[in-house]
């Protein structure tokens, strides 16, 4: 099958059972989550839906013709199954988008648990979360399998470097092993190499409590490829990012307050550079099989003017705003944002067959 008769299959299973299922949508909303463990630089609420979008979401599958609970907290979610108090299991489907406070491994806990119940969820395992957000270790796992990895350097909050360490004078950008949404990063985490670094480095690690990545920095396009891992797989067309009307970021990037205000828009790579588009959908069609992603998955990359591409995250959960390169993405091949709901709930039901 094609990607059309792909989607339309997962479309089709969603519709048909709009009326069997209900959703509990367990999401980290800005404004109604509380309590929760913060970064003092870069808040971990950048990564927590906004009200407006919440609202947009929670619409949207209604409209659908599903039932939906909403669980601002894990807690909540938890308590309300342990208590009986959120109907038959077997109608449940969970809908994750939850990750509150700033432990490692934070976006598992929803997955574990559904495991641990045999309650439907959408989206990856709970290994397969944690697996996803670290950096390192899904490098050193593409790396093996020739999968357009770069030059990649651990530095270790206990020990410090256990993997080696860039060469003097190399241009490299720092990262977060376990986060997304551009927490800690700033333009000042693109710098060269040199004796002094290394204070850098881990002062931040222990700012934030975990390992620091260090990587070759890559001047380029960045770019945003969805996948679709079901038993049926395929990849949606890449999403370009677009930064001050440039299409070419070159030494710029989208760090913590261009990812957070959403200061930026996209351009559809494909129509512009067919073959590389080509490549990495196919990359990252062996990466979601590698990794063992489920459902809905997001592969980003930075592409050189010469083509070349390295992969610079892998989200098992990306944003599914209608903002996002998700529903971009989709509605390049002529759906709906209702229809992107619909498949990632046909995705889930099938899993679950």
């Amino acid at each position: 099958m094609d990607k059309k008769q792909i989607l339309d299959y997962y479309i089709n299973i969603g519709k048909n059972n709009s009326e069997k299922y209900k959703i509990a949508l367990v999401v980290n909303v800005r404004g109604k989550t509380k309590n929760y463990a913060d970064f003092t630089c870069s808040s971990v609420v950048n990564e927590y839906f906004s009200l407006t979008l919440y609202e947009e979401i929670q619409r949207t599958l209604r409209n659908a013709g599903y039932e939906v609970c909403t669980f601002f907290d894990e807690n909540e979610f938890i308590k309300a199954v342990l208590e009986n108090k959120i109907g038959n299991p077997e109608q449940l489907i969970v809908m994750n988008s939850s990750q509150k406070g700033t432990h490692i491994g934070r976006k598992s806990l929803i997955p574990a648990f559904c495991g641990l119940h045999n309650i439907k969820f959408t989206g990856s395992n709970a290994y397969t979360v944690s697996l996803c957000r670290n950096k390192f270790h899904t490098n050193c796992i593409s790396k093996n399998m020739d999968l357009f990895t770069t030059d990649t350097y651990i530095y270790n909050i206990k020990y410090g470097w256990i993997s080696g360490k860039p060469v003097l004078g190399e241009k490299v950008i720092i990262k977060l092993n376990n986060e997304a949404c551009s927490i800690g990063m700033t333009k000042n985490n693109i710098l060269k190499y040199d004796k002094s670094s290394d204070e850098i480095i881990s002062a931040m690690a222990k700012e934030y409590n975990q390992d620091i990545i260090v990587q070759k920095f890559i001047c380029g396009f960045e770019v945003e490829v969805p996948i679709v891992m079901g038993k049926n797989i395929c990849s949606l067309d890449p999403v370009g990012i677009e930064l001050n009307n440039k299409q070419f970021l070159g030494q710029e990037i989208l760090d913590y307050e261009i990812r957070g205000n959403h200061s930026f828009n996209y351009f559809h790579f494909k129509n512009q550079y067919p073959e590389i588009s080509e490549r990495i959908k196919k990359n990252s069609i062996q990466i979601g099989k590698l990794l063992g992603i489920e459902g809905i998955g997001r592969i980003d990359y930075r592409i050189t003017e010469n083509g070349e591409a390295f992969v610079t995250d892998i989200a098992t959960n990306p944003h599914i705003t209608s903002i996002s390169s998700i529903a971009t993405s989709f509605s390049w091949l002529g759906y709906s944002y209702t229809d992107m709901f619909y498949t990632i709930i046909g995705l889930s039901i099938e899993k679950y067959v």
